[in-house]
């Protein structure tokens, strides 16, 4: 099953059964669990193939000291509440980069700098924390580090079996029919032993154990919400907190999205009119062609929107920071954005096959560091390390890299917009990106080229470009800051 198939499939589960009213207390469940099921069954068919290196386990010392130190941190957090926020901006990780020696989110720090001189209250809180002490964060004094105080909480919910307690609370109509249906089209991926109950009870505790949380330590008073990819458990419990609450939430488009995107496609199938409570109120977008996408089935419920907003951190880089680099090589860049954990073998080929007037940089995913290993193994295996750029391709900002590049390759990663806005041409690789970049296939301004031999990849890569920058992607590059935008209307709202 292809993930279109599977997309097709998850959607059609929503007519056929009442997923959609499965709850957890006042927590909606069916987003989280088929956002999950949806990467669990994607990232289960590439497994064989690509690896993630499994975490270290903690030895039950590291635990108890692990938990300890939560317990503190919770203890002066909790002691250091804020009364009052105007914009709370949460983000994992993932989502940060390095300016001036410090970590700064480079979705939030455009906005911030605008801001710095204003009398406004920023509480900012990070998913998790970077491999590096927390002062080196730009904002380390208001930044709550929630994995921090969480895992106090997770233990003690654990230990009281919470979720199991209140079964009561579990609204699962049907349940046992939908798991034959998801078994039987993935009997391989659901296997007789599994208990899907419990499967769905451990996803509702991992956003209530974040909701608890919330509960004690976000300020008493937030005007509103804004996040960076709503699909963890950090942020359905954000979402539900802010809705109790009626704080408005707001999420800032972080990449790609496309017709096969299980978090922002397909959800008009059968949508209930109040929406979910675990998807933010507000998205905003890059691009015309991703709101055009979502507006298929906001304009078919009533609380969800969207507006087109740009990308600040873009806007930023060509800016104010451009002049900060200047281009290492008199080559022609060919950058590659990686999505996987290694390159595939006919990419190595067609690096092998570099002429002096090209030089690759290749670029891994921010959430996957450690694929950098596996790229540096392979490249001196072939003996091409001297044809790659890996340093300033992984150090600089991406919209700088693609400002000074000849062409942009990926499979379906969301810097093929940037490279649009930037009036870069892109060539896609992968039948998925090719499915959800299809209007900028069809506009010229990316070219598809699914599985290339080294080959047809060069032939691809040479090509005289011939982009025309029509007005709607020139006026992003113009577009105020959307926090920006958030900050002024929640201003004016009493």
């Amino acid at each position: 099953m292809n993930r279109k198939e599977l997309v097709d499939f998850l959607n059609q589960l929503e007519c056929d059964f009442p997923v959609s009213e499965w709850k957890y207390k006042n927590i909606d469940l069916w987003p989280i669990l088929k956002i999950r099921l949806c990467f669990m069954y994607l990232f289960s068919m590439i497994e064989v193939e690509y690896k993630q290196p499994k975490p270290a386990s903690l030895s039950k010392l590291q635990l108890i000291k692990k938990f300890v130190a939560s317990w503190f941190y919770m203890q002066k957090m909790k002691k250091s509440r804020a009364e009052y926020c105007d914009l709370f901006l949460s983000s994992d990780k993932a989502y940060y980069s390095i300016y001036e020696n410090k970590f700064v989110n480079r979705f939030y720090f455009p906005f911030e700098q605008e801001i710095k001189d204003r009398n406004i209250n920023i509480e900012i809180q990070y998913g998790s924390i970077a491999d590096s002490y927390p002062e080196n964060y730009l904002h380390a004094d208001k930044t709550l580090f929630i994995e921090k105080a969480s895992f106090y909480k997770t233990i003690i919910y654990q230990l009281k079996n919470q979720v199991l307690k209140n079964k009561s609370d579990f609204k699962l109509k049907n349940i046992e029919a939908v798991y034959q249906v998801l078994k039987n089209h993935f009997i391989d991926f659901f296997p007789q032993q599994i208990d899907f109950q419990n499967f769905v009870q451990t996803k509702a505790a991992e956003v209530d154990i974040y909701l608890q949380t919330y509960k004690k330590l976000l300020p008493k008073e937030i005007k509103a919400a804004v996040e960076i990819c709503y699909y963890s458990p950090q942020h359905y419990a954000l979402n539900v907190y802010c809705r109790v609450h009626n704080i408005p939430t707001y999420e800032l488009m972080h990449g790609g999205m496309g017709a096969i995107h299980i978090a922002y496609a397909g959800w008009e199938k059968n949508i209930k009119p109040e929406g979910y409570n675990v998807i933010p109120k507000t998205i905003c977008l890059w691009d015309e062609a991703s709101e055009q996408l979502v507006q298929t089935w906001m304009k078919k419920q009533q609380f969800h929107q969207s507006f087109v907003g740009g990308f600040p951190w873009l806007n930023f880089n060509l800016k104010s920071n451009l002049r900060n680099y200047t281009k290492p090589t008199q080559k022609n860049i060919i950058i590659y954005t990686m999505q996987y954990d290694d390159l595939q073998s006919n990419i190595y080929d067609a690096i092998a096959q570099t002429n002096k007037d090209y030089e690759w940089w290749i670029r891994w995913h921010p959430r996957k560091n450690y694929a950098k290993e596996n790229v540096i193994k392979e490249l001196s295996k072939r003996k091409i390390s001297h044809l790659v750029n890996l340093e300033e391709a992984n150090l600089w900002p991406l919209p700088i890299i693609l400002y000074y590049s000849w062409v942009h390759i990926s499979e379906f990663s969301g810097s093929i917009i940037e490279a649009a806005i930037l009036h870069k041409k892109s060539i896609i690789i992968n039948q998925k990106g090719i499915e959800a970049f299809q209007l900028y296939i069809n506009q010229g301004i990316a070219i598809a080229c699914p599985s290339p031999t080294p080959e047809q990849l060069w032939e691809a890569i040479e090509k005289p470009q011939k982009l025309q920058l029509d007005k709607q992607q020139g006026s992003i590059l113009k577009q105020e800051n959307p926090l920006m935008t958030i900050f002024l209307k929640m201003q004016s709202t009493p």
